[in-house]
């Protein structure tokens, strides 16, 4: 996690801890080729240093990967999340953190 944290955003992990796991048929994905999966997405609550990585607003990340995976990185609230935007794969992590549903293991 700490590796990717890094790769994707540029950010060194000063701590963390492990706030869920999601796996099960709300993880189902079907790729446009016809494959199927179920993923198993780790949740971690994470504090990273963030002085001098922000842009003017303040909430945007300022950094560039190299593979351009990470087109745009913006800090949001919960509320401020609009759920038809996300990937069907990530709603449910989405709607759980809205209506505070924080078991470890969720199916």
């Amino acid at each position: 996690m700490i590796r990717e944290v890094k790769e994707e955003t540029g950010l060194e992990v000063s701590s963390y801890e492990l706030a869920s796991i999601y796996t099960g048929e709300r993880m189902h994905y079907t790729y446009p080729d016809g494959n199927e999966v179920v993923f198993v997405m780790f949740l971690f609550d994470v504090i990273a240093e963030l002085e001098g990585k922000l842009c003017d607003d303040q909430v945007t990340l300022f950094f560039e990967d190299e593979q351009k995976e990470s087109l745009q990185l913006v800090f949001k609230s919960l509320d401020e999340i609009d759920i038809s935007t996300i990937n069907n794969v990530q709603k449910p992590i989405i709607v759980d953190l809205k209506q505070g549903e924080s078991k470890l293991l969720r199916k």
